[in-house]
């Protein structure tokens, strides 16, 4: 059944919509090899294949059950759910009877939105939203966040990612997966075997016989720095991990479709096997999580040593936030990731070294007593050479200037020469909350098509000293195809 009993005759009215055409993402499954590296979040026995439908290729789900010695779990549109959610039989039951497309719009309506809560009009209208979505063919991220992401005001969070000052801060951390990419590459001067994909699986191996580096994007949400992971380190493994199916639906849609995705709940056992990761990754969640010592040790059993911890943007307790969740003070966070070698540093400070200096300086090791009177904070943990400058920014992303667009919050205003490009929030809420981003990004740019051309496609010889300036200031940013209704095909 895939609306409430509550909605009574509504759901009998929408009964015959033909779900034939539903548009299946143009993404891969869910690798079988991936199994080897699982075991059930619940009971910790090992998950196997019990069913899959036909027609898949040998060594990919798209859609299957799962099974371990306490559970069945669905693997829907090649996302594993790794939880116990009320109604997630009805998916493997709708798996067991060759509906896929039913099961996948049942796996949406489970994970619906709070607005959908509403009232039964809300419901109703959130599912015919989802059909929308997975039957539209050429739809971008702009149109998907509008149709399943709400009210208005999440959706334009989600499509504004580069204008909030907590995304923009994170690119520092996230510039240290570089070190990873240098490690392999010193550990295998020769680089990836033929037909060795950076997916290979890894079963509990050290890297010693291994060629992948995996990292976690934990709570990645709709994949937007899973896809930069990608984008920047294609030869990394990304695990992008979310409690939330709608959100990575849209990731793997998207943002990261070669990611690996699993919809998982951070507050049990993780289902990895131990020393698995290189690197984790968790951006503007932590905060929000309950058993945070307890998730810490599960990160550690399953981080390799020496491990890069990457926590940007923690609320501080000690300060004011409009959603501050559940945060702790700077001496509470050292503690809990002690285990880490961890140190702290201020958001502000490092988005303003980002724009400013082209740097992420890691050199100071500021007081607790300073750190108190941050607004919020970014967590490192690893090695001792993490403690020094690091100057990838700008430049990695000047290096992949193909993918760089107008960051979607500049909107056009033409004029008689150029056309001006001016800076608008889409709402007094995010405007608030992005409040520390102004100080960044420029109100206004003045950019024609052919300067945007020139710069980022190398119709000619580019200025590279104005790409790095407007990359620093986040006017030029990296976005995959299709990510905003300008960029659809006419």
């Amino acid at each position: 059944m895939i609306f409430d009993k509550n909605l009574g005759p509504l759901r009998h009215a929408f009964s015959s919509i033909r779900l034939g055409s539903i548009e299946a993402s143009k993404t891969s499954g869910m690798r079988l090899s991936l199994l080897s590296e699982l075991h059930c979040p619940y009971c910790g026995s090992g998950i196997e294949l019990a069913f899959r439908l036909p027609d898949q290729k040998p060594n990919a789900i798209n859609y299957g059950v799962l099974r371990c010695a306490c559970n069945d779990y669905p693997v829907v549109q090649g996302i594993p759910i790794l939880q116990h959610v009320d109604g997630l039989s009805s998916v493997v039951d709708l798996i067991r009877q060759g509906n896929g497309h039913r099961a996948l719009l049942q796996a949406m309506n489970l994970f619906r939105v709070k607005w959908a809560h509403r009232s039964r009009w809300h419901q109703l209208r959130y599912y015919l939203n989802c059909q929308r979505l997975v039957t539209g063919r050429d739809l971008s991220f702009e149109d998907a966040v509008n149709l399943v992401r709400k009210p208005s005001v999440f959706s334009d969070y989600l499509l504004h990612r580069y204008a909030n000052p907590s995304f923009l801060a994170a690119i520092g951390p996230l510039m240290l997966l570089d070190r990873l990419e240098q490690r392999r590459r010193s550990a295998f001067p020769g680089g990836v075997a033929d037909g060795q994909d950076s997916h290979a699986p890894f079963n509990g191996r050290a890297n010693s016989s291994t060629k992948t580096i995996r990292v976690l994007d934990l709570a990645c949400g709709a994949g937007h720095t899973s896809f930069l992971m990608r984008h920047l380190f294609p030869e990394l493994s990304v695990v992008s991990v979310d409690h939330d199916f709608v959100s990575l639906y849209l990731a793997k849609r998207f943002l990261a479709p070669d990611s690996i995705h699993l919809c998982l709940d951070a507050e049990v056992l993780s289902p990895f096997v131990d020393q698995h990761f290189d690197a984790v990754f968790c951006l503007d969640a932590f905060h929000y999580l309950h058993s945070k010592k307890a998730i810490v040790a599960e990160l550690k059993r399953v981080s390799k040593p020496g491990a890069l911890w990457l926590f940007p943007h923690l609320h501080n307790a000690l300060q004011q936030n409009m959603v501050a969740g559940l945060p702790l003070s700077p001496d509470g966070y050292l503690e809990c990731f002690s285990c880490a070698s961890p140190r702290l540093f201020d958001e502000t400070e490092i988005l303003h070294g980002l724009s400013k200096k082209y740097q992420f300086d890691l050199s100071r090791n500021s007081s607790v007593s300073e750190l108190n009177n941050s607004q919020t904070l970014t967590l490192i943990g690893g090695d001792e050479d993490l403690w020094r400058v690091h100057n990838r920014f700008p430049a990695s992303f000047c290096e992949k200037r193909s993918s760089l667009v107008i960051n979607p919050i500049y909107h056009n205003t033409p004029t008689e020469n150029t056309v001006e490009r001016t800076l608008r929030w889409p709402n007094e809420v995010m405007r608030r909350e992005c409040r520390g981003a102004e100080a960044i990004l420029p109100g206004s740019c003045h950019l024609s098509q052919t300067e945007i051309r020139q710069l980022t496609k190398g119709d000619s010889v580019p200025d590279g000293a104005r790409l790095e300036k407007l990359v620093a200031k986040f006017v030029l940013v990296p976005l995959p195809p299709h990510y905003t209704h300008s960029d659809l095909p006419a």
